[in-house]
């Protein structure tokens, strides 16, 4: 594991370094058991260590080693942006890919409406409330969920996803907000997100 100082103190991260682009991975809610040890969070870094480049999993704020305490999301983006300007400083990511998986979709989100230059952001099952935070420009972004998901209204998922400029849908048949039993799926739908970024760039 590495550390860093972070806007709350030390944050914890994983780092898997290979040069050229790099994703930086965010976790579900801290309250309810998430951190960088997520299994879906597992799946979308192997999904992207196939098409090449670095990733980055980290811990917001009070979770295992990173320092501080849970901040409604707000110290979270700040985390992340801690945690993206490393990337770029220290391991020379050529371009930076966002991803979050609930929780921390939302996270994600926020934080590159911060940032400059965002190659992609990747959304896995958010929370919708949380999706309300303009961008003056989104990057292109994916947005991943389950049909049978409880926490995210597909409707409600697919009118955001067409209200912005440069987003796409992918809908999992039959995948809950946990992605049980759908790992093949997610795996698969990491996959295009990837490639299609790739494959533009």
């Amino acid at each position: 594991m590495t550390q860093i100082a972070g806007p709350a103190g030390v944050l914890e991260l994983a780092v898997d370094e290979r040069g050229g682009d790099c994703a930086l991975l965010c976790h579900p809610h801290p309250l309810y058991g998430g951190s960088l040890h997520d299994a879906v969070l597992g799946l979308a870094e192997e999904a992207w260590q196939r098409q090449g480049g670095s990733s980055i999993r980290f811990n917001f704020r009070g979770v295992g080693a990173s320092e501080g305490s849970f901040d409604g999301g707000d110290g979270e983006a700040e985390d992340a942006a801690c945690v993206a300007n490393w990337a770029r400083a220290t391991l020379g990511a050529r371009t930076l890919t966002l991803l979050g998986y609930s929780f921390g979709a939302g996270v994600a989100w926020r934080t590159a409406a911060e940032l400059d230059d965002i190659a992609q952001i990747v959304l896995v099952a958010p929370p919708m409330p949380s999706m309300d935070f303009p961008h003056r420009i989104a990057p292109p972004t994916v947005l991943i969920h389950g049909d049978q998901d409880d926490f995210v209204d597909a409707a409600f998922a697919t009118k955001w996803a067409a209200d912005q400029e440069s987003a796409r849908l992918i809908t999992l048949q039959g995948a809950d907000h946990f992605f049980s039993g759908a790992a093949n799926a997610l795996a698969a739908a990491f996959d295009t997100a990837f490639g299609a970024r790739k494959g533009s760039g």
